[in-house]
């Protein structure tokens, strides 16, 4: 019998999160590299509490995540760096939830958590289950 292979339907879905996530990180991160600082601010108002340089290092951090999220894969060339990138995006929520909690700001805390789990299930599933 020919049909898909028995982890296809669930690389599917792992992509089925990895695009919106480094799409989403492509955006964020892209914002925070070429916007002027005072539309940073109205828009991101933690912003404040970095300086414009640790902005856009966060912002570069965003973009090379959605890279290695996606690039990988569609190249089929060090693979290994697709659940390192989810790992890596993991620690940046981490990082950003407890900067909305020092700020008191929780508004956007459960995207936050929504990437985070995101970030995760591709980093566990890549690295053990549904390799590429």
């Amino acid at each position: 019998m020919g049909g898909p292979a028995p982890g296809a339907f669930l690389t599917y879905v792992i992509w089925a999160l990895q695009v919106p996530l480094a799409l989403i990180l492509l955006i964020s991160g892209g914002m925070k590299l070429v916007q002027r600082e005072e539309l940073l601010l109205a828009n991101m108002p933690w912003a404040e509490d970095f300086s414009s340089q640790e902005v856009k290092i966060i912002g570069g951090i965003e973009v090379a995540a959605a890279a290695g999220l996606i690039l990988p894969g569609l190249l089929n060339f060090l693979t290994v760096m697709t659940p390192v990138a989810a790992c890596g995006v993991v620690l940046l929520m981490i990082g950003a939830i407890v900067v909305h909690g020092r700020r008191w700001k929780f508004k956007p805390v459960p995207i936050n958590l929504l990437l985070l789990v995101m970030a995760g299930v591709v980093a566990w599933t890549r690295f053990g289950p549904v390799p590429f």
